[in-house]
Formats: structure tokens, C-alpha cells, sequence
């Protein structure tokens, strides 16, 4: 490492330099010289003159003026500048902590379109303004001072420190370069490539990243706020301790990414793709997740309170210790989710207003989870029986797989709330799940090719579970109950007193022996006041009571024990 007071000129005194412009052999020779970064042949006395000359210039901001101000620099100029920076210095050495307040390379104004930079020791470098110079600049000044980076290849650069802010560097090349500390602010990266850069600390404030490429990057600390990375591809991007607050980054891809520790406070990640991302303590308060893909992704204990992920792919998702309190999960897949003790459901929203559109629940680790600051109420429809979408006009049988799922959800959340305590709303979500069966027997009683023994017998099955719902809810409805004993005791008490007047004119029954004769006959035990009936009809009539009544009182034992033992 050189020493930052003194200047190097390792090649001055050697013979050996090459006196044709023959690439291959300049570069054995900066090689042998220790400038491995220098590829280029030297360039003539004359464009050195020329260029000491305007090095020579001090810059003046308000009259913009600048030592390389509207002039095209090749690599090979810039290899000379570099290596005669401040009096033969050299390059500013950013290893060197000595040297890190030393002031880079001058190229404000300066014209580098399309050249190719790679491996250049540019740390420190002065593109643009700094933010002191830019306050108290005027708007043509700010832009006088731009040098014009686009299509550079910076690969392998060191650019650490480098002045860069709200400079035009649309479709530049940055891979694998190291820009820890640059300041890009503001600036123009559309369609630049980033992949594997280093950008540890960097200031990328406000940054138009749109469309630009970003796999495997390091950003630990960096600070995005408020930059747009809307189509970006970050995938295995390291962003621990980064801040990304307001970012707008729909449509991006972060899967594989690192964001542990992140701040991404109100942050625009509609439709982002965040599968096995890991995202553990970061700070999710408040973003927009809408469509979001987080399939696997590990959100231990992260901060999501009042988020959006209406939509989002959280299947398999770890949330063990989150915080998802307020957060906004109508029509989210949380299938195979995992959940412990110290996740926070207060107040989540699985479905929007009126039950519609509810979150896909099936499969969820609850573990102990806290599910009673939750409104249940609102939800009427899990997403999983929204899959099946047994409508009127489904012709075609429902997935198995999807049934058994949707079946699967309504139990398991059933299971989970009763172990919480909740059971008015366990009892509610089984009696949900009972009609969900109901109604893909009945849909599958409508396929056309099936046989008719197989359709008789799904009707059959069907109208049994429609007459259990009528007349107690599967169990789960108590206030059924006294209607269907009364309606049939009225019911059968007329048909007492319809066939004793038909068949017995003489001596018919009146309306109150009719209605004590049916009561009878559905207590097991039927009585006459005269005599007993002549005609079968009335003795058919009282065992089929009886054996409603035997059924109704199967009915009432089940809704005691699933209503007060919890069964």
C-alpha cells in the first residue's frame, strides 16, 4: 500500500516501456509496474499537456465551470489523471482510512458516455455536486455540474466514496464494483446492472432504480428510502440493517433475499416476489404487500402491524413471534403458515367487510397462538371453500384435494379456537363446515356423467344433510330445535285429524285428541280416548311419529353435548 504522502511514479525511470501502442504489451507492463488497473497504452505528450492544463483550472460553481466541463475523457485519460491525481499521488486508496478524506478524481461535467471503466480506482469520485454545494446551487448549476455516465462499465471499479448523486446513469454497468459510502441520491440507474456490487452504507436515497438488476448485491445498511425499484431484480440481495422506507418496488423480485433487521416502513411492494426470502425482525408497519408472493419466507419475529396483504402468497410462511396486529390478509393463502405463543393476531383482518373475500387457512401451525383479539364475526366463508367455487352454474365435480382442504380448514380452525376457549365460534365455523359438505354432495349429484345408482345415492346423502340442517344445524343450533317440535306435532296432529274425519265421519277425532294423540306417538307411547283405530292408516301414521321422535331425541342429546360439554 502506498503511503498517502507520497507520490508514485513507478515507471519513469524504467527502460522498459513499450514504444509501440500495442495493448497486450502496455499491459505487462503496467503490470510490472504494480498498476495491474491500467490496461490502456500511455497517451501522447500532447493530450498529457492538455490535460495537466485543465487539471490546472479551479473550479468555479457559479459560473460553471469545471476542469473537464463539456470534454470527452477515454479510459487512457482517466488512467493518466488517476495516476497523477494531487501533485502524483495517485488514486485515493480507500483501504487506507488515512486517505478516505482525501478528494477523488474531478469529472464534474465531463463527458464518459460509453467507456469502459472496469477495475478503475475511482474512489471518491466526483461526478456531481456534493449535498453542501447542492443547497446553495441553482437548478442550471446543479445540472452543469453532471459528468455523463451512461452505458460506463464500472465493473470491479472501487467507486467507495464516489460523489454520484442524482447523476444520469441509465444502463451503466456496476458489477461486482465497490461503492461502500457512494452517494447516489437521486440518482438516474435505470437498466443498470448491479449484480454482486458492493453498496455497504451507500446513500441511494430517492434513487430511480426502475428495471435495474440487482442479484446477490450487498447492501447491509445501505439507505433506499423512498427509491424506486419497481421490476427490479434483487434476488439473493443482502439488505440486513438496509433502509427502505417508502420504497416503491412493485413487481420486484427478492426471493432468496436477506432483509434481516430492514426498515421498509410504508413501503410499495405490491406483487413482489419474496419466496424464501428471509425477513426476520424487519420492519414491515404499514407496507403494501398486495399480491405478494412470500412462499416460505422466514418473518420471525417481524413488525408487520397494519400491513397489506390483501392477496399475498404466505403459504408455509414462519410468523412465529410477528407482530401482524391490524394487518390485512383478505384473500391471503396462510396455508401450512406457522404460528407459536408470541404471535400477535390482534385485530388482523382475514376478510374484507361482510365476510367477502376471506384469507385460505388450512394446514396452520396454530401452536397456543392468541385467537381471541380477533373478530370472528365478519368472517363467513373461509378462502379455501372460496377455491371450490360451487356456484349455481358448476357443472363439473369440485378437486377432491380442495374439498378435503377446505374441510380440513374449517376443523382445524374449529380445533384451535376451542382450545382457546372460543366456542360459540368453534361451534359456528363446524356448522359452516357440515354445510360446505352439503353442498358438494349436491354438486356432485349434478355432474352428468356419473351413473344413476351413484346419483340417487349423493341425493339421498344430500337430502339427509339438508333435513339435518333444517331441523337442528347439524347439531350446532339450538333455536332450532322447539320449531321442529312443534311443526311437527302440529303437522302430524292434522293429519290425525284430516284422516279421522275422512275414514271415521261418525265418530272423528276432535282437534285437541288429534293434538294430544300426536303427542303421544312422538313421546313413544300413543293413547286413544275412545278406542283404539280401526284403519292402518292412523297406526301408520303414529309409527312414523315414533320414530321421529326417536330421532328428535338423538338430536337433542348431540346438541347438549356439543353445546355444554364442548364436544
Amino acid at each position: 500500500m502506498s503511503d498517502a504522502t507520497e507520490p508514485i511514479q513507478p515507471w519513469l525511470e524504467d527502460s522498459a516501456r513499450p514504444s509501440s501502442t500495442n495493448r497486450e504489451e502496455w499491459q505487462a507492463y503496467w503490470q510490472a509496474c504494480g498498476l495491474s488497473w491500467r490496461t490502456e497504452p500511455e497517451i501522447d505528450s500532447d493530450r498529457q499537456a492538455f490535460l495537466a492544463y485543465r487539471v490546472s483550472i479551479l473550479p468555479d460553481i457559479v459560473r460553471g465551470i469545471y476542469p473537464f466541463k463539456d470534454i470527452a475523457l477515454s479510459r487512457a485519460d482517466l488512467e493518466w489523471l488517476l495516476l497523477h491525481h494531487e501533485d502524483d499521488r495517485g488514486p485515493v486508496q480507500w483501504n487506507d482510512e488515512r486517505q478516505r478524506e482525501r478528494l477523488g478524481l474531478d469529472v464534474r461535467g465531463s463527458d464518459l458516455r460509453r467507456v469502459h471503466l472496469q477495475a478503475l480506482p475511482l474512489a471518491r469520485l466526483r461526478a456531481a455536486l456534493t449535498w453542501d454545494e447542492w443547497t446553495g446551487a441553482t437548478a442550471a448549476q446543479r445540472l452543469q455540474a453532471q459528468a455523463q455516465l451512461e452505458y460506463c462499465d464500472f465493473s470491479h471499479a472501487h467507486l467507495e466514496g464516489a460523489i454520484l448523486n442524482r447523476v444520469q446513469l441509465q444502463h451503466t454497468r456496476f458489477t461486482n464494483a465497490f461503492m461502500e459510502q457512494a452517494d447516489l441520491s437521486e440518482a438516474q440507474l435505470q437498466h443498470t446492472q448491479l449484480t454482486r456490487a458492493h453498496l455497504q452504507h451507500a446513500d441511494l436515497r430517492k434513487a430511480n432504480l426502475r428495471g435495474a438488476t440487482l442479484r446477490e448485491v450487498q447492501c447491509q445498511h445501505a439507505d433506499l428510502s423512498e427509491a424506486t425499484l419497481q421490476g427490479c431484480d434483487l434476488s439473493k440481495a443482502d439488505f440486513q440493517h438496509a433502509t427502505l422506507r417508502k420504497i416503491f418496488a412493485q413487481q420486484a423480485d427478492f426471493s432468496l433475499a436477506c432483509l434481516d433487521h430492514a426498515y421498509l416502513h410504508d413501503a410499495h411492494l405490491d406483487e413482489v416476489n419474496l419466496r424464501n426470502a428471509s425477513l426476520q425482525k424487519v420492519d414491515l408497519s404499514l407496507v403494501y404487500l398486495t399480491g405478494a408472493s412470500l412462499l416460505q419466507a422466514q418473518l420471525q419475529q417481524a413488525y408487520l402491524r397494519g400491513a397489506h396483504l390483501e392477496q399475498a402468497d404466505l403459504r408455509r410462511a414462519h410468523l412465529e413471534g410477528a407482530d401482524l396486529s391490524r394487518v390485512h390478509l383478505a384473500g391471503a393463502s396462510l396455508q401450512g403458515a406457522f404460528f407459536d405463543r408470541l404471535t400477535c393476531l390482534d385485530g388482523v383482518l382475514f376478510s374484507r367487510a361482510a365476510g367477502i373475500d376471506c384469507a385460505s387457512l388450512a394446514d396452520i401451525h396454530w401452536d397456543a397462538v392468541n385467537l381471541a383479539g380477533i373478530d370472528w364475526s365478519v368472517i363467513t366463508k373461509l378462502g379455501d371453500e372460496r377455491q371450490l367455487q360451487l356456484d349455481g352454474s358448476r357443472q363439473d365435480a369440485p378437486d377432491p384435494h380442495l374439498v378435503s382442504q377446505a374441510v380440513r380448514a374449517y376443523h382445524q380452525l374449529a380445533h384451535a379456537l376451542r382450545n382457546y376457549g372460543l366456542y360459540e365460534e368453534a361451534h359456528r365455523f363446524l356448522y359452516s363446515c357440515y354445510r360446505l359438505q352439503c353442498r358438494v354432495l349436491w354438486v356432485q349429484a349434478r355432474q352428468r356423467k356419473i351413473s344413476w345408482n351413484r346419483r340417487i345415492r349423493l341425493l339421498v346423502f344430500w337430502l339427509g344433510f339438508l333435513c339435518l340442517d333444517i331441523f337442528a344445524g347439524y347439531g350446532y343450533q339450538l333455536s332450532r330445535l322447539l320449531p321442529t317440535y312443534l311443526s311437527t306435532i302440529c303437522l302430524f296432529g292434522l293429519l290425525y285429524f284430516i284422516t279421522g274425519f275422512i275414514l271415521q265421519p261418525a265418530h272423528p277425532l276432535t282437534w285437541y285428541a288429534a293434538l294430544a294423540l300426536s303427542v303421544s306417538a312422538f313421546h313413544g307411547q300413543a293413547f286413544w280416548l275412545n278406542q283404539p283405530p280401526a284403519n292402518y292408516i292412523l297406526v301408520f301414521l303414529t309409527l312414523v311419529e315414533r320414530v321421529l321422535g326417536f330421532l328428535f331425541t338423538i338430536l337433542i342429546v348431540t346438541v347438549i353435548l356439543r353445546r355444554f360439554l364442548h364436544t
